[in-house]
């Protein structure tokens, strides 16, 4: 909703703090509509689920420690790759060599389908 309170209490709605509201109603008949607009908004604002979490402040060593070790585990799966054997979509193993001769295949169906889609255009 497009409103100045929405605007005011964004910060707050991001999911990364708990938050209070609290309503003011009054009984008098001067104000009916106010007080039904304060209400009809409380029932709307406790819709709202937000799931706060504590911010980590990290130094800048931890930081690079903590990406060193990502790079070492990146490294070593990527080195785990060069294995002779995959897996395809069924994840049973089958080497590279196949699964290359594979791809090579359905690249050049793709190519014969694409010219006789270009051909018949024409």
């Amino acid at each position: 909703r497009d409103s100045k309170l929405t605007r005011i209490l964004q910060p707050s709605l991001s999911g990364n703090a708990r938050m209070a509201v609290i309503c003011c109603a009054t009984p008098s008949d001067l104000y009916i509509e106010e007080t039904r607009s304060t209400l009809q908004f409380a029932s709307r604002a406790k819709l709202v689920k937000t799931s706060a979490k504590v911010n980590e402040r990290i130094d800048d060593r931890t930081l690079i420690k903590r990406l060193q070790k990502e790079l070492e585990v990146m490294r070593q799966k990527l080195s785990g790759t060069d294995s002779v054997a995959t897996t395809n979509h069924s994840n049973e193993l089958i080497p590279i060599d196949q699964s290359n001769e594979e791809v090579r295949k359905l690249k050049a169906i793709i190519r014969n389908d694409t010219l006789k889609c270009e051909e018949k255009k024409s």
